[in-house]
């Protein structure tokens, strides 16, 4: 079916409370909006979102430039229309800001396909649950005292969680970070823990730290050192008890080819946004697969529902509720799982008063 019109916009989404992440503060989501119309009617919606202004009007710019590309041509040829942008853009790529620019405009034309086929994405993908376990990883910042942090914790655990992820940054001893983890547990006796590191140390400290950090029985460790260091990756995944994550930070099918091909990884994070979006995801995905890795989505748990879902080796979606605050829709927990929400396409309502509200561009 043909496409009649695409529309990108660019929303400043006030954030729900003022935080500092990766060095940075955060008053805001930038979102880049995309909606794709086709001859019938129907509109699917893609969206990337990020907590920082640096170059998000030059993306959106890249996004409604290849955006124009896509109109008047077939939405079922995903793969047509994803070589179509990619191939436009490539002296800027790839991956990288090109990946970013087309991710919404990919995303948009899967919600349009499923919606066509009168499915969820998750069943058009593979459907092989209707939930993925969950997360919770907002308001749990490094910068936090540990009473504020004791009150998300009792929040999310109402709110039908039962994993939780903390940060942390550079650290001169590891001792006080296990002292908020003990604070956590007395609390919450069968709350599960993970943590972020953030890339923050060096191999040997990873290595103490780890060690450290697994004794006090957190179940996951993200990012313990520098990504492309799959070497120092693949020492700490065989060294330490503590399941090893990543792969955040990786854009292209050859760097996560390069991260599974070194044993580097427990758990592979894969970043909707940066990877570029559904159609590069899913190869990712079975790639995967194919190495016995489990798979983790990166923020925008509205989308990464559907395809950890969809896949067999889906282990965690990320429950990060940056989009909340322009969607009608609310993402369901139920002990410690996410439900795949009902509907056709990724089953997205738009608050599209908030949409105006908050458009910039």
């Amino acid at each position: 079916m043909k496409i009649e019109s695409v529309q990108v916009d660019l929303l400043k989404v006030p954030a729900n409370m003022l935080y500092e992440a990766a060095g940075h503060s955060v008053s805001h989501n930038w979102h880049i909006l995309s909606r794709i119309v086709v001859a019938d009617g129907t509109e699917g919606i893609g969206w990337l979102v990020n907590t920082r202004p640096a170059f998000i009007y030059s993306l959106y710019e890249a996004t409604k430039e290849l955006g124009d590309l896509l109109v008047g041509e077939n939405v079922y040829k995903n793969e047509y229309l994803y070589g179509l942008m990619n191939s436009y853009g490539n002296w800027v790529g790839p991956g990288g800001f090109l990946n970013m620019a087309m991710s919404s405009l990919d995303i948009a034309v899967w919600d349009v396909k499923a919606k066509l086929a009168g499915q969820s994405v998750s069943n058009l993908l593979g459907g092989n649950s209707n939930s993925v376990n969950s997360y919770a990883s907002d308001r749990l910042w490094y910068s936090m005292p540990i009473e504020e942090l004791l009150e998300s914790a009792k929040q999310h655990v109402a709110a039908g969680h039962s994993r939780i992820k903390l940060r942390i940054g550079k650290v001169e001893n590891i001792s006080e970070q296990i002292n908020r983890i003990n604070r956590l547990k007395e609390a919450y006796e069968h709350l599960e823990i993970m943590l972020d590191a953030t890339e923050s140390w060096n191999s040997s400290e990873a290595r103490s730290f780890g060690e450290a950090l697994s004794k006090a029985g957190i179940i996951w460790l993200e990012d313990p050192i520098y990504h492309l260091d799959l070497k120092g990756l693949r020492v700490l995944k065989e060294n330490l008890s503590v399941p090893i994550a990543g792969g955040e930070h990786l854009y292209t099918f050859e760097s996560f080819r390069d991260t599974v091909d070194n044993s580097s990884l427990d758990v592979v994070i894969i970043d909707l946004s940066r990877v570029g979006g559904v159609t590069p995801w899913i190869k990712v995905a079975h790639m995967c697969e194919s190495a016995n890795i489990l798979l983790a989505g990166h923020v925008l748990p509205e989308f990464h529902v559907h395809l950890l879902s969809a896949v067999t080796n889906g282990y965690l979606v990320e429950d990060m509720p940056r989009s909340e605050n322009i969607i009608r829709t609310k993402l369901e927990i139920n002990q410690g799982n996410m439900m795949v929400p009902q509907g056709n396409g990724f089953g997205i309502e738009l608050d599209e008063d908030a949409c105006a509200r908050y458009k910039v561009s």
